[in-house]
């Protein structure tokens, strides 16, 4: 198994879809945190009356990737969110599709508490977790928020991992070491995963903006799932996003539907349209592909256009593009959903989920398995 030997700089061009990818599956959610905010706030306006009036630093202008310190939490930056997804297969080559999000907002400069109680909320954290099992058609979710109060939530240094409850992402901690484990449970499942890189990781520096971080879009994935007490065996292949700086809170009025694709010839792609809540003006797509090599470019002059109808869930009267056409820049995909109903019934519900993808990639036919995210469109 080929091991990265080099690091990437992901350019500002490709950035916009880095920026966001954390926040792919949950930047519609409006939770209220705890302690509770007044009723009707959304989350941005809670967020802003649980910080501080100190303004937080900007970051340092001269920062460049460093591994494995940089898997680790900066309680510097204002926000930060480590996000994994994972397409799978069992034993009986039935497909899997697993996506973890932890997120960390700070409430005062350094994660500092306004006040020396134990109790007193140093950051809001955040997390959700869905399972899809494409042969059952069945597909579930968690969403949890913490205070992260007496260690509840957050990055524990002393043991390398990130914890929220018993949902932990054990991190590497000595130079030489990259693989990364994970635990979690959703629904009635169990999940356990190894995770390796097989590719170099994107790192996007000071030239992006407010933002740093990187992202590792292929990672060989092994490990158990257990229901009911019966435990199966799991393998493919995984994609980490982890950022941290000045991110957007969820809410707002830009939206995003963002794809992450794994393909048969090696490649990785990710692609973000970006559109006003309102439905209003034209939408934007940006992205990147990064090769079997591991070289990156960025996704110019590409589209991502709905294809077909709309799936309405019943007794709700939203509407989701399933189906989906990415073309240009060499890429000429169809995409359409494992399964029908992955509406996740978080704070805002969102549509999060397991996807297949069929067509051409460098003028060559392509399949490959991926994760779609559609936010904003049931508050319209």
């Amino acid at each position: 198994m080929r091991r990265p030997t080099k690091r990437l700089i992901l350019t500002a061009a490709a950035l916009p879809a880095l920026a966001l990818a954390a926040f792919a599956g949950w930047s519609a959610l409006r939770p209220a945190p705890e302690p509770p905010a007044a009723a009707g706030a959304d989350w941005g306006d809670a967020l802003s009356a649980l910080r501080s009036d100190a303004a937080f630093r900007p970051l340092p202008p001269d920062w460049s990737l460093s591994l494995p310190a940089d898997h680790g939490a900066h309680p510097a930056a204002p926000a930060e969110s480590w996000a994994l997804t994972a397409h799978l297969t069992d034993e009986a080559e039935s497909p899997l599709g697993l996506q973890v999000v932890l997120s960390r907002y700070a409430l005062a400069p350094g994660g500092a508490a306004p006040d020396a109680s134990p109790w007193r909320p140093r950051a809001l954290h955040r997390g959700h977790v869905t399972l899809t099992e494409a042969a059952h058609g069945a597909s579930e979710e968690e969403e949890r928020f913490s205070r992260g109060a007496l260690g509840a939530a957050g990055h524990d240094p002393a043991a390398g991992a990130i914890v929220l409850d018993h949902w932990r992402l054990d991190l590497p901690r000595s130079k030489g070491t990259d693989t990364l484990s994970l635990s979690a449970t959703v629904g009635a499942a169990a999940v356990s995963l190894r995770l390796t890189p097989v590719k170099p990781p994107l790192s996007a520096g000071p030239g992006a903006g407010p933002f740093r971080g990187y992202a590792v879009t292929r990672m060989l994935a092994a490990g158990t799932v257990v229901r009911d007490g019966v435990a199966r065996r799991v393998s493919g292949l995984a994609w980490l996003d982890h950022l941290w700086g000045d991110l957007p809170p969820p809410g707002g009025p830009v939206v995003w539907d963002r794809l992450q694709l794994h393909l048969s010839d090696g490649s990785d792609v990710s692609a973000t349209r970006r559109r006003r809540r309102d439905g209003g003006g034209t939408p934007a797509v940006d992205g990147f592909v990064v090769g079997p090599g591991g070289e990156a470019r960025g996704l110019d002059a590409a589209r991502m256009t709905a294809v077909g109808s709309a799936w309405t869930p019943p007794g709700d009267g939203a509407g989701y593009p399933l189906d989906w056409r990415l073309d240009g820049d060499a890429l000429d995909l169809r995409i359409a959903p494992a399964v029908t109903d992955q509406r996740r019934a978080f704070a805002e519900p969102v549509w999060s989920g397991l996807v297949r993808a069929e067509g051409r990639a460098g003028g060559a036919p392509v399949s490959g398995v991926g994760t779609l995210n559609l936010t904003g469109y049931e508050s319209r």
